[in-house]
């Protein structure tokens, strides 16, 4: 009976997922790069300019060469410095700053800089701008200065560099085209290849640092590098759906999150692999060429039909909303009709509250409480109406009138 009630409990909320928490949709955004600040996600696309999202509410604004400075509407890379200014890689015409107001375009000031690719843009632990480029190798712009590193006059023996990261010692990474990775010691490079090292292909993607590893992506499969020992994970000694990992982003939890061409996006943790697809989830095609993941743990998601945002458990619209709130806990959970559950509160502050019991479409079947809590843990007790039928509900908590916290509850029928 046990094995039952879990395989419908699974299902249930399975099928809640995106149609009110965990799915959001903008089939008309595309991106090629993202960033976030405190209060927005800001999108470079490949015709539409640059998109900055609200993360109060989702809405977004756009800045196109129609509306703004800007001067081409291909936004490649996207990083913000300590003084909140943007720092965007535009086409094919270099390096442009935007503090909100003002637009620099960098290649007039200094033609150090050419009118080139930029494909990723990072900055170091001193705010100098890292620039990699496609054809022209690697410049870093420190104040004033530009400095550019090549194949013809440094260590670095391709022009062609794919992406880039810093680590928290301040060590530059760069990605190449065909030539493996790369690494800047202040003075010279050093190359990681497939004849030097264990890394499983010199065709890099896309970097993301997890704490003191190195995540790569690459056109063979995901490498993982701790600055000493190498491990690979690819479709044949995995359950990895693809070796084709166009990008890579890691949650505040370390999991590692993959996206194919093909396949869809996966989570790698704990040894173990989740596949989320247009078949087992609501990704609306597999097709995925971008993964981001916010501060938020919200994973910002680009294929062919726009941009898709998920969450496991809901979308986040701002840190903020959880800030009340220190735990919140149902117990029991699953539990029968016939029995109240308990709903356990700990306040960081006094707040208004209102908790109310919504079906699988998001509807309220029950009112559960509202009123006035004192800083500090509360229990509430709820005991549903036994009309209801089994399935999994869904306890929604709002604070203060917006913040809102949403946990499942699952309800069984004493009959089933």
């Amino acid at each position: 009976m046990k094995k039952f009630v879990l395989f419908i409990t699974n299902l249930f909320i399975f099928s809640y997922i995106g149609y009110s928490i965990e799915w959001k949709y903008y089939p008309e955004v595309e991106a090629i790069s993202f960033c976030e600040d405190k209060n927005s996600i800001w999108i470079g696309s490949f015709y539409n300019g640059l998109i900055k999202f609200d993360k109060q509410n989702f809405n977004y604004e756009n800045y196109t060469t129609l509306n703004s400075e800007i001067p081409e509407n291909i936004i490649s890379s996207i990083q913000i410095d300590k003084n909140q200014k943007l720092w965007l890689g535009v086409g094919t015409s270099g390096l442009i700053g935007f503090d909100g107001n003002n637009w620099e375009i960098v290649n007039n000031i200094n033609p150090k800089i050419p009118k080139c690719k930029i494909m990723s843009i990072c900055l170091d632990s001193t705010f100098n701008i890292w620039i990699a480029t496609f054809g022209y190798g690697i410049f870093v712009k420190i104040n004033d200065e530009i400095i550019n590193f090549n194949k013809n006059n440094s260590s670095l023996i391709t022009d062609s560099i794919r992406c880039l990261v810093t680590d928290d010692k301040g060590t530059i990474w760069a990605g190449s085209h065909h030539n493996g990775l790369f690494k800047f010691n202040g003075q010279d490079w050093e190359n990681y290849n497939i004849k030097n090292s264990e890394i499983c292909s010199d065709t890099i993607f896309s970097m993301v640092l997890q704490k003191s590893k190195l995540i790569i992506g690459t056109n063979l499969g995901l490498s993982i590098f701790n600055q000493e020992n190498w491990e690979n994970t690819d479709s044949i000694n995995s359950s990895l759906p693809d070796r084709y990992l166009n990008t890579i982003a890691v949650d505040s939890n370390s999991n590692i999150w993959c996206g194919s061409i093909k396949f869809g996006f996966s989570k790698i943790y704990n040894q173990q692999i989740e596949l989320f697809n247009s078949e087992n989830s609501l990704l609306p095609d597999n097709f995925v060429l971008f993964l981001f993941i916010d501060r938020n743990n919200n994973k910002w998601i680009y294929s062919n039909n726009g941009v898709s945002i998920f969450n496991e458990d809901k979308i986040i619209l701002n840190i903020e909303n959880l800030k009340n709130c220190n735990n919140y806990y149902i117990y029991p959970n699953p539990s029968t009709l016939s029995n109240s559950i308990n709903i356990n509160c700990n306040y960081r502050n006094n707040v208004n509250i209102q908790i109310e019991l919504v079906n699988n479409l998001g509807i309220k079947v029950s009112d559960i409480f509202s009123g006035f809590k004192e800083a500090g843990e509360h229990t509430i007790q709820f005991t549903p109406d036994a009309s209801f039928p089994s399935g999994v509900y869904w306890v929604r908590m709002i604070m203060n009138g917006t913040e809102q916290i949403v946990k499942p509850v699952v309800f069984i029928s004493t009959g089933s």
